[in-house]
């Protein structure tokens, strides 16, 4: 079952059948065409493992990390990890049939991507740099720098320097390719270029109001207060959906959830609230959310459903995405002039994805802890789990009984 964002300390990328995991300082790469079975790792064999961690020697490593939530405009917040005793772990750069590299302080290094063996090592990096490339070239971006050095992949030597966006505009990239958000008097761009070649690959121009949200790490969609919602490929800027909805001017912000045949998206703006609204622990984020919900069908880009929520939930990120219920939650404070807690309940709705029709709601008194979402597809059940209480769902291909006039 695909979960959604939010692993902690793992971080992944891949290249044809080629996986490459981070688990802190180590980085394990394998090959999931070949069958493997060591007792750990079922259906994929594992090629090399990397462990940049720094030790003295004979001694033994004991870690404390520090970790926080990164926030990121048109993303969910990162997982950031601090060793107090060597700084920044290490950070997964790009992936290819080629090459696989990776650095850690100011040393950047680049191994074969079928052995693990060293290709080549450069000790001049700035620490908080970031590195993007293809099969021919990487660009080492430092924090701050619009001038950027360019290295051949083969080799690590320095070819020159290309120009591209400043550091708080560049918002992703493919390949060597950089996306940029600019705001100017004509509206909002987005760009994709080569800084390499210095060529503009693609262009789209929005509202000044539009709001944008990265899917995974190809595809970014984009709303504004008018209500013209876009999908674009990050690749070619290709529009996957291209929709107009009812102009939302009080619209707060946005998010977007990608199942195999879906996308979600979360349109929020401030609802009525009775008291304090607090989000429900579960992963590593819960945003609330209210206002509208939309799904789209990922094949055509069609408008499937238009759901209004009016209150405040909120929404567990690591939720299985390929379940067809969506559970929300939220945990309310009553309180009395003098901000005592007069009342606390939390209430729960449960959304049928393939409809968008609200199929269970109540109102659970007290304040839970936790929402499962559990799916069993044999069964054709949802199960959706909170500390206090349980709903089975039964999927069927029956109508649904409208309740009597």
């Amino acid at each position: 079952m695909r979960h959604g964002p939010g692993s902690g300390l793992l971080r992944l990328r891949a290249a044809g059948h080629l996986i490459v995991v981070q688990r802190g300082d180590e980085f394990f790469a394998y090959d999931t065409a070949q069958a493997g079975n060591d007792g750990e790792n079922q259906g994929a064999r594992l090629l090399w493992r990397v462990n940049l961690e720094a030790k003295l020697p004979g001694t033994t490593s004991v870690r404390g990390f520090s970790q926080w939530l990164q926030q990121r405009p048109g993303r969910f917040p990162r997982l950031q990890v601090i060793d107090p005793f060597s700084g920044d772990l290490a950070e997964l750069g790009p992936v290819t049939n080629t090459v696989v590299c990776f650095h850690k302080s100011q040393t950047l290094q680049a191994v074969d991507p079928l052995t693990g063996k060293l290709l080549w090592k450069r000790f001049d990096l700035h620490p908080e740099s970031e590195v993007i490339g293809d099969n021919e070239v990487l660009l080492v971006m430092g924090p701050q720098e619009q001038s950027v050095q360019v290295l051949r992949v083969a080799d690590g030597y320095e070819l020159g320097r290309c120009k591209v966006p400043q550091a708080d505009e560049r918002i992703a990239s493919v390949g060597r390719n950089v996306v940029s958000w600019q705001q100017d008097q004509q509206g909002t761009h987005l760009t994709a270029m080569d800084p390499w070649a210095g060529k503009e690959l693609w262009k789209r121009t929005f509202a000044a109001s539009a709001k944008f949200w990265l899917i995974e790490t190809d595809e970014i969609a984009v709303l504004d207060s008018a209500g013209q919602f876009a999908v674009l490929s990050l690749a070619d800027g290709r529009a996957r959906v291209d929709h107009d909805l009812t102009p939302e001017p009080n619209q707060t912000d946005m998010f977007v959830h990608r199942s195999c045949d879906q996308y979600l998206l979360f349109a929020n703006s401030p609802q009525p609230v009775k008291g304090n609204v607090n989000a429900v622990p579960g992963g590593y984020y819960c945003p609330l959310v209210g206002g509208r919900i939309c799904g789209f069908d990922r094949h055509n880009g069609k408008l499937l459903w238009n759901t209004a929520i009016e209150q405040q939930l909120s929404f567990d990120t690591t939720q299985p995405l390929d379940l067809p219920i969506l559970a929300m939650a939220s945990r309310v404070y009553e309180q009395n002039g003098q901000n005592r807690i007069t009342r606390q309940y939390s209430p729960l709705v449960c959304l049928d994805k393939r409809t968008g029709r609200i199929v269970h709601q109540e109102e659970l008194s007290g304040s839970i802890s936790r929402v499962e979402v559990i799916g069993n597809p044999g069964a054709k059940t949802v199960e959706i789990r909170t500390n206090t209480s349980g709903v089975k769902l039964t999927l069927t291909s029956e109508p649904w009984e409208e309740p009597a006039a």
